[in-house]
């Protein structure tokens, strides 16, 4: 929201107050601030008189002028086409600091220059807020213009824009009474809101006003006759401009004035192109259309709100006019709209036709339902003055209205406000910042008081919302730093220290952790996940293919994996734990993988597969004493024979397996993907661990390979070994597997046996004894040694 300085001080006299102080305490107890800057940041300026315009000698296109600055006459060249003789010009003499340049003493095709008339663009102003006339040339005064004075001054662009960030709950400073007022607390300055008194004839307003719908609470109406539309003033347009709005002409700048006045928005519509004397608030019929004051076409539906004279649509609620009742030249009569539009329909309109205007964005964030009567009066007084003095205002502001909106009343007591934000201020101090606010206050006894929130104040609702107000004039820099008095509960419960031992378990083991958006399509929601829930839709989504809250982690490592895919990465290991929001908000851990596994031992590398990944998830979980079941998975998303659902406690928990091949996703072919409810699993109380002391005697490995029937699983080998070996076979571990044609229907099997006694030192015959055992009852069932 930008802020003309010149227009708050119509509301509030800050002139004693520099601009500094006014941006420091902006920024310290009201707003964060854009910028604050001047409207025309240049110095040595003069309002000059062309007394002599003749063409270069040197050039086609230059002129050579004589300008009269007051008290001294001004060699000048100048290029621009409208440069003739006995205008008055915007004069930058010597030495003056233009936006990039400084204007020195300089000879141009061989004739001295002291000087440049300079066009509103040469000041600083952006063309978008110049007409085609004054965007074409040096910006030429008018005729009273007086000779040898400060241009900025006489043109009102001494001023300085306040750019202020605002947050969606303050609404009020959207316009500069709102800003005033807060102000008015920090400055200790009265805020004037003196609306005109105006006139009224004794023709009687007889427009119709009917409201057909529940997003219109109040629509107030008011007819001028008689009205002259031109320019605008020379001050009217500088304070748009340094608000930001483009000056059009005097009737639709007087509503822009207004608005950013007040922050209630105005609309005219010409009175002579209404086709009745009804004005019919609306919702649109499915596929209405409306021609824009921008020229296009919108296609409405039955969730937008319309404006109509009976029939017709006139302009679209809140967002913008249409072009068949916009002001032009030819305009003679008016009607002036004042409303209060549903903050949440506006905003759905606006967003969904792209049409974000001055007047929507202040409607979105809820304007003061009380105030459409001051805005209408003082545009009204504006129109008179401005645009005819022989304007009719004829007599009443037709309102119909819904409800009126009454001031909310807080109960609230002195030692709460105190104790709550800890701070140490007075009774009295504490009344100063109600009353300058202008929020009426009763006093019950010497604790208890009782304050009136106006309605131009629609954030403040509850005992907390004084509080703030309390606080930030107060000043939050005043606030000592204290630490807390209550104490807090030290370390990680159970769960958190289970999901960081899950989270180093994949880092060890190569994964990288991936943390993703917890919004998506609607198309894509119950695509991956084991048990289907109804999403939960955002009220205010950024796109469509952000609307609802996830359900499983799966589908946006599948956006991770594609984006590192396409460029060039094929190893791919992930994994996330996050929330998805089921009923019960369950924390999920989901992981993805993809390519050559490194496992740093003699498979390596290991190309992914189904059992790679269970083998994973078994490790993890035999930590938790946690051991699933697995049975076949039967989802569409899934491959038929390569996927399974974990199941724990006869509860399905998770999955594990690869996409189907049959929806075509040739980019996802080979990853596996797996996903596992937490929230089911990790409250379980853990078992009781128990340690042994290590083993203080030696070890002693002996390397043996096999030859076996080629069919032999390793493990029966690993087994029967161990069944020999007994209580002195510690480890048995295997390093190679081989196989050769000359081995026929047979492979070798190399494994490292290791043997240790807890209570002595093994020697070298207690190991060969049990290799002998190991080797003979091996022979028996035809397993030799190589």
């Amino acid at each position: 929201m930008k802020i003309s300085l010149n227009t708050l001080n119509d509301l509030i006299d800050l002139k004693d107050i520099d601009i500094k102080d006014i941006e420091k305490e902006t920024y310290l107890k009201i707003m964060e601030l854009g910028e604050c800057k001047k409207l025309v940041d240049c110095t040595n300026l003069v309002i000059g008189k062309v007394i002599s315009c003749i063409p270069h000698p040197n050039s086609d296109h230059l002129h050579k002028c004589k300008v009269d600055v007051g008290n001294e006459v001004l060699d000048i060249i100048c290029g621009a086409p409208n440069c003739v003789n006995n205008i008055k010009v915007i004069t930058a003499l010597v030495g003056s600091k233009l936006p990039g340049i400084t204007i020195k003493q300089s000879k141009i095709r061989g004739e001295v220059s002291n000087g440049m008339l300079c066009s509103l663009s040469e000041l600083g102003i952006e063309s978008k807020y110049q007409s085609d006339e004054e965007k074409e040339g040096i910006y030429i005064l008018p005729d009273d213009a007086p000779l040898g004075s400060n241009p900025l001054n006489y043109l009102h662009l001494d001023d300085y824009i306040i750019d202020l960030d605002l947050t969606p709950n303050r609404g009020d400073l959207l316009s500069c009474k709102g800003y005033a007022y807060d102000l008015g607390v920090i400055f200790n300055k009265k805020v004037n809101l003196n609306i005109p008194k105006i006139t009224e004839s004794d023709n009687l307003n007889n427009i119709e006003v009917i409201i057909n719908t529940d997003k219109n609470v109040k629509y107030s109406c008011r007819v001028i006759k008689n009205i002259k539309v031109k320019e605008s003033p020379i001050w009217l347009k500088s304070r748009l401009i340094a608000s930001g709005i483009r000056p059009i002409n005097n009737i639709v700048d007087i509503t822009n004035y207004v608005m950013i006045f007040l922050g209630q928005p105005l609309h005219a519509f010409d009175l002579n192109k209404l086709n009745s004397n009804k004005i019919i608030v609306r919702d649109a019929k499915d596929n209405e259309e409306i021609i824009t004051l921008d020229n296009n076409k919108q296609k409405l539906n039955k969730d937008d709100l319309l404006i109509t004279d009976n029939n017709t649509p006139i302009a679209i609620a809140g967002v913008m006019g249409g072009l068949n009742s916009q002001i032009d030249d030819n305009t003679k009569d008016i009607v002036l709209e004042a409303a209060y539009f549903d903050p949440i329909s506006i905003r759905k309109t606006s967003k969904k036709l792209n049409l974000r205007s001055d007047s929507s964005i202040r409607f979105e964030k809820t304007i003061d339902v009380n105030l459409q009567e001051d805005a209408l009066n003082l545009a009204s007084y504006l129109v008179k003055q401005l645009s005819n003095k022989e304007a009719i205002i004829y007599k009443n502001i037709n309102t119909l209205s819904n409800f009126k909106k009454d001031d909310i009343i807080i109960n609230h007591n002195f030692d709460n406000i105190r104790n709550t934000l800890g701070i140490n201020i007075s009774n009295e101090d504490i009344l100063n910042i109600l009353t300058k606010l202008e929020f009426p206050v009763i006093i019950k006894d010497n604790n208890n008081f009782e304050v009136s929130i106006p309605s131009r104040r629609p954030d403040i609702s509850q005992r907390q919302d004084i509080n703030e107000e309390i606080l930030r004039f107060y000043g939050y820099d005043n606030v000592e730093n204290k630490l807390p008095l209550f104490s807090v509960p030290n370390g990680y419960n159970l769960f958190q220290k289970r999901i960081n031992l899950i989270k180093d378990y994949f880092t060890d083991n190569g994964f990288n952790e991936v943390i993703t958006y917890s919004l998506l399509n609607k198309n894509e929601i119950n695509k991956y996940n084991l048990i289907k829930e109804e999403a939960i839709k955002i009220a205010n989504p950024l796109s469509l293919d952000r609307e609802y809250l996830r359900l499983s982690l799966i589908n946006n490592l599948l956006e991770v994996f594609k984006y590192n895919n396409n460029r060039g990465i094929n190893d791919i290991f992930i994994y996330e734990v996050g929330k998805v929001f089921n009923s019960n908000q369950d924390t999920y851990l989901s992981g993805l993988l993809n390519g050559n596994y490194n496992q740093n031992n003699w498979n390596n590398p290991r190309k992914i597969d189904f059992y790679l990944v269970k083998g994973l998830i078994d490790t993890l979980f035999d930590k938790f004493d946690i051991k699933f079941d697995y049975e076949l998975l039967n989802l569409d998303s899934y491959h038929p024979y390569k996927s399974a659902k974990l199941i724990y406690n006869n509860k399905e928990v998770g999955l594990i397996g690869y996409l189907n091949p049959k929806n075509n996703l040739n980019e996802y072919k080979d990853l596996c993907l797996f996903e596992i409810n937490l929230s089911l699993l990790l409250n379980k109380k853990p078992n009781i661990i128990k340690f042994e002391e290590l083993n203080k005697y030696p070890k002693i490995e002996r390397d043996l390979t096999f030859v076996v029937d080629k069919n032999l699983d390793s493990i029966i080998l690993v087994n029967k070994i161990k069944e020999i070996g007994k209580k002195l076979l510690s480890n048995i571990e295997i390093f190679d597997v081989y196989y050769d044609d000359k081995l026929q229907n047979q492979k070798s099997i190399s494994l490292t046996l290791t043997f240790e006694d807890k209570t002595k030192t093994l020697e070298k015959k207690d190991v060969d004894n049990i290799i002998n055992k190991i080797l003979n009852k091996l022979e028996e069932q035809d397993i030799k040694l190589k």
